[in-house]
């Protein structure tokens, strides 16, 4: 076998300058002005029956120009393009030979061309071959970015044929390779290698170590379940330590398989009652349970927490979850005692702010305001500088809202307006006050709160808010106000004074209807904003196109490192294009905006949007905050808010009712349409489902024979998130912000927050909602769902 692969390799040595020799004897002797054209308009037309799915028409295409000309035909790289039309058609024999003219004539695709004539013999069930054409990759192309999918290839090849011994070093190789996306993977399978060669010592101490290394993901899962498996047929157990205890609790744990977890954590109890380990034992024993709704025992694991942790942060952090579970009981005095008890025993334990506002939010849901105010007050004077101080002061706000003290509420709220704050927390600020200000019958205090957020933070939830709240109580008068903005804002920009007209212009694009209208302000935004630095260059950004038809033959210099994505984007084959545009980062500022762009533009046209998203967001981090979305050009719009999935999200939308857009705006903000994602909380998929929920809407589905692996599967996870949705917004009777807030946090503490709410506004409901993630959560999504219909539907509503 040796001595046949080093023959195969000499003679493969030598094809090259065989090829060289054919090529230059099929030179042509020179082809016409009008023949050149009529090739590159052959090559358009290829382009378009690519855009449209239409491979048999690409094929003749292909074909019509390898006849007319040769040379022409190689040198466009058509031979490997070809290939992989035939390889999709499944034509394997033809794909073959174009493969093999690739390896002859271009050295530059060479490497692509092996790994699939390694496909092609692997469909062809010929495993030999396959592992040939691997080989031939990893020899002749070490620098190759195919190398780690090669040896992933070659290990799985070795797996089928149950040669295990080549196996493990394929994924041992792999598993060695710097940054490989496969190296968790390859652990894994090195594991299974063992295993499968009887070597069940060493496979336990490979799954031991990725179980180690990381206990969250799906490989930690799947180590542990073999290992135990491992334990159980061979009849041993390994000299298990506390720590390796504490870890497989922890993999269970973290994966939400409360019940399997608790074993390994009571072990770890009574081997050391007293560690640290132990106490964190005790207390996720405890949140198994609560996250299980089962208050009762979990009450018994934190209470035992604070008996054995007595002064130290673990009994704190029991006793807010003590608090945590007498609330959740509806037993409020019992919580009370526990939050106050936090206080006044560890008041500098990061926990002790969030007891702190739960007693705030208890004297006000008890309507006792005057003893909420004095917590308040604690609150700042406790702790001023903490992250949390802003809610405390929002929770005086709307106390003092609920008893019509808007003097003192605009006081809690410019303390917020005063300070230095995140974006999130000044626009809901600044939204209150113009809500406190109309409440007031200060419309004209009213109308600059919200001005000031239109014009400072025009791509914020709260500035579609702010927009509505205006329209509103302008009428009917708005359109004189409008009248008088637009003139003042004209003023502005003749007097050369850009900053106010921009504001002005800013505040006039949310409040206009029609499209036409609009379309005439955002020319004038664009005119304000072209002294802005940041927004020329976002402007004269380019997508790097791929190169032209070749219509000559290439120079002898050496290629560009970017020569091989402009080949394969040329071919439109944008999945393989974008990988090695990835690997090209340029230094200069200037050209990584654009390379930026482009990465993003041809990730997007590979499928691969969520790394999309962030090679957008990467871009738009230069451009100054106030510049409003509508002015970013058009193509970057679509990079930062793409239509993921889209055909999969309208079969499965239309038949239950639900918007297309806001579905698409849900999968945006909870995986950037990452298939694979998944989450602390163990959800996964597009839709980040977790298990129980999956399970529930596969039952209403009749979908019942899924495994949790399937939920990464796009058209299911789709079907039944949409399924989800559709029964929260039923639930909600059509009110998107507790539907969105629900499909976050639960139902039933969001049904909580609607009782506690004044009016049936939405951004009552986001005043109310206490878990902060969920806040934001129910923001992004809405902000994303008005930007996908502002984008592909009929404008802001």
């Amino acid at each position: 076998m040796k001595l046949f692969l080093l023959l195969f390799l000499r003679i493969r040595a030598v094809l090259p300058i065989i090829g060289g020799i054919v090529l230059f004897l099929s030179f042509p002797s020179g082809l016409s002005q009008q023949e050149l054209e009529h090739l590159a308009e052959r090559h358009q037309l290829l382009i378009e029956s690519l855009n449209i799915g239409e491979q048999d028409q690409a094929i003749q295409h292909l074909k019509s120009i390898e006849k007319r000309d040769l040379l022409l035909f190689r040198e466009n790289s058509y031979p490997y393009l070809l290939a992989r039309l035939y390889q999709d058609q499944k034509e394997y024999e033809e794909a073959i030979e174009y493969y093999n003219i690739t390896l002859q004539t271009n050295p530059l695709l060479a490497d692509y061309a092996e790994l699939h004539l390694a496909e092609i013999y692997r469909s062809l069930d010929d495993l030999t071959r396959e592992r040939e054409h691997l080989g031939l990759l990893i020899n002749d192309h070490p620098t190759s970015l195919l190398v780690p999918r090669a040896w992933y290839r070659m290990g799985r090849s070795y797996l089928e044929d149950k040669d295990y011994q080549q196996a493990l070093a394929a994924f041992l190789k792999l598993e060695g390779l710097n940054k490989s996306p496969y190296q968790r993977e390859a652990g894994y399978l090195v594991a299974h290698c063992y295993d499968k060669l009887n070597k069940p010592l060493q496979a336990a101490q490979k799954y031991e170590e990725l179980i180690e290394s990381n206990q969250s993901d799906d490989y930690a899962l799947y180590s542990l379940q073999k290992l135990e498996s491992l334990e159980k047929s061979h009849g041993f157990s390994l000299a298990r330590t506390p720590l390796e205890l504490w870890q497989r609790g922890n993999v269970y744990f973290n994966n939400r398989e409360f019940q399997r977890s608790h074993g390994y954590f009571m072990e770890v109890i009574k081997r050391e009652p007293l560690s640290k380990r132990s106490a964190d034992s005790h207390y996720n024993l405890g949140l198994s349970y609560y996250r299980q709704r089962n208050y009762p025992q979990a009450l018994r694991w934190f209470q035992l927490s604070t008996k054995r942790f007595a002064g130290s942060s673990w009994e704190a952090d029991a006793l807010y979850q003590i608090g945590m579970c007498y609330s959740r009981q509806g037993k409020d005095e019992k919580a009370l005692e526990c939050f106050l008890q936090l206080i006044h025993r560890f008041p500098h334990h990061q926990l002790a702010p969030n007891a702190l506002l739960r007693i705030i939010e208890h004297h006000y849901h008890q309507e006792e305001a005057k003893e909420a105010l004095t917590h308040v007050d604690e609150f700042l004077r406790r702790y001023e500088t903490h992250p949390l101080c802003p809610n405390a002061l929002m929770q005086a706000v709307l106390i003092c809202r609920e008893n019509r003290w808007f003097e003192l509420a605009l006081y809690y709220l410019d303390r917020i307006l005063n300070g230095k704050h995140p974006e999130s927390i000044m626009t809901e600020a600044l939204f209150w006050r113009g809500r406190l200000s109309e409440a007031m019958d200060l419309l004209p205090e009213a109308a600059q709160s919200y001005e000031k957020l239109l014009s400072l933070y025009p791509n914020n939830f709260y500035s579609f808010q702010a927009a509505k709240r205006l329209k509103t109580f302008l009428s009917p008068e708005g359109s004189d106000y409008i009248l008088r903005l637009s003139a003042v804002g004209g003023e502005s920009f003749r007097q050369g004074d850009l900053q106010e007209a921009r504001e002005l212009f800013q505040i006039l694009y949310f409040l206009s209807d029609g499209k036409e209208k609009r379309r005439e302000i955002l020319s004038l935004l664009d005119r304000c904003y072209s002294q802005v630095e940041e927004y020329k260059k976002i402007k004269e950004l380019k997508i790097y196109e791929s190169r032209s038809f070749r219509a000559s033959p290439r120079g002898k210099s050496n290629p560009s490192p970017l020569a091989k994505a402009e080949e394969l984007l040329f071919l439109h084959l944008y999945h393989e294009g974008v990988e090695e545009i990835a690997a090209n980062s340029p230094d200069e500022q200037g050209e990584l905006m654009s390379w930026l762009l482009s990465q993003s533009h041809y990730q997007r046209e590979a499928g691969a949007f969520h790394q999309s998203i962030r090679s957008a967001e990467r871009l738009i981090q230069s451009i100054p905050p106030d510049l409003p979305f509508p002015l970013l050009p058009r193509a970057l719009q679509e990079l930062l808010y793409p239509l993921g999935y889209f055909p999969l999200v309208e079969a499965s939308t239309a038949p239950r009712g639900v918007d297309k857009y806001l579905v698409t705006a849900v999968i945006r903000e909870e995986s950037r349409f990452h298939p694979q994602a998944k989450s602390t909380a163990s959800a996964r998929g597009l839709m980040q489902l977790i298990p129980s929920t999956a399970r529930q809407m596969g039952r209403r589905l009749s979908v019942s024979r899924f495994s949790v692996e399937d939920l990464y599967r796009p058209q299911l996870n789709i079907e039944l998130g949409v399924e989800h949705l559709r029964e929260l917004l039923e639930e909600f009777q059509g009110n998107l912000f507790a539907a969105i807030a629900s499909y976050n946090a639960g139902k039933n503490v969001v049904r909580q927050w609607l009782a506690n709410c004044s009016t049936a506004e939405p951004e009552e409901l986001i005043l109310e909602i206490k878990f902060e993630e969920t806040k934001k959560f129910v923001q992004r999504v809405m902000r994303s769902y008005w930007r996908y219909k502002e984008i592909y539907g009929d404008g802001m509503n």
